[in-house]
């Protein structure tokens, strides 16, 4: 009777923890959003996010980031070489990009469309698709997701890796952290989890570019979402966040978090389409990649010659 009770209370606590790690991600997925170049944690409109009234010193953000590090292991020598760096500037463009009304998503579909739908960009993803089939083939049986989608995600996100951006991770996100207070604390979280990267995976600091809001790499993760969602898909003891083996498998990865079902409908309200609407808040930035992948398929299978054309 005791090891049936004792069986039945082991069952009941793996259940208890696995239904929790469920709610877990579940609750992060409603925080994730989009600001213009695939940035996945809600900075626009999350009720999580506090508004400080006071405008952080380079001693504040320093302190908030040691406390988002508490218990990681990185050593405070590692982040004080960081904040002291003479590499850390402060972008005098950042904040007024976070002013309501300046982003691509607001516009009208049509507008949006004609950024995005491009020949360039098309043509781009058919060679991009070819290039990479046997590997994009070999995500699709890992994870059931649908090859013509990472291509046209990733064609969006950072025209298939050729433009991660142009600001220095740390360095944007200390600038929010400093200048943007009502984004301060979701800043020095992710500026936390940068320098977390940096020091597990031995990357320089100070090294690598994104978009002005601090998302990196050919899939524009966040450095909170890249420690929690990217994988090591080639299996080299690495992530990497400019190999398209990694890339893709953690593209790949996140949106089955996210709920993809393969073969799945892509039309709202289907499962499939808010797993791309969780990659980013925007149903103009949902619509245009499933219309960009559809183009993309085109060109890879054209349709057959009419009857008596040759």
């Amino acid at each position: 009777m005791t090891r049936t009770i004792a069986a039945f209370l082991l069952l009941f606590c793996a259940v208890q923890a696995r239904a929790q790690s469920v709610m877990g991600d579940a609750a992060f997925f409603r925080q994730l959003g989009l600001l213009n170049e695939g940035i996945q944690a809600d900075i626009k409109t999350s009720p999580v996010v506090k508004k400080n009234t006071g405008t952080p010193t380079k001693e504040d953000a320093y302190r908030m980031v040691l406390a988002h590090l508490k218990g990681s292991g990185v050593p405070e020598s590692f982040v004080k070489a960081s904040f002291d760096d003479p590499a850390v500037t402060l972008y005098p463009d950042i904040p007024g990009k976070f002013k309501p009304g300046g982003h691509a998503e607001e516009t009208t579909y049509e507008k949006y469309r004609k950024y995005f739908l491009t020949e360039d960009r098309i043509q781009a993803g058919v060679v991009f698709y070819r290039t990479n089939q046997q590997l994009l083939s070999q995500v699709e049986q890992s994870y059931g997701v649908d090859p013509g989608i990472l291509t046209g995600l990733l064609g969006v996100e950072t025209f298939y890796g050729t433009k991660t951006g142009t600001y220095m991770v740390f360095s944007a996100l200390y600038t929010i952290t400093l200048k943007v207070p009502s984004r301060s604390d979701w800043a020095a979280k992710e500026l936390a989890e940068w320098i977390k990267l940096c020091y597990r995976d031995r990357v320089v600091v100070h090294a690598v570019k994104g978009s002005y809001a601090g998302a990196f790499g050919f899939f524009q993760f966040m450095p909170s979402s890249f420690n929690r969602f990217a994988v090591d898909y080639d299996g080299d003891g690495h992530i990497a966040f400019d190999q398209w083996p990694d890339v893709l498998g953690s593209v790949a990865n996140y949106l089955k978090l996210a709920g993809w079902q393969p073969g799945g409908s892509l039309e709202k309200p289907a499962k499939n389409y808010y797993s791309i609407f969780a990659y980013n808040h925007s149903d103009n930035y949902v619509r245009v990649i499933v219309e960009l992948r559809s183009e993309i398929m085109k060109h890879l299978n054209p349709p057959p010659p009419a009857p008596g054309n040759s």
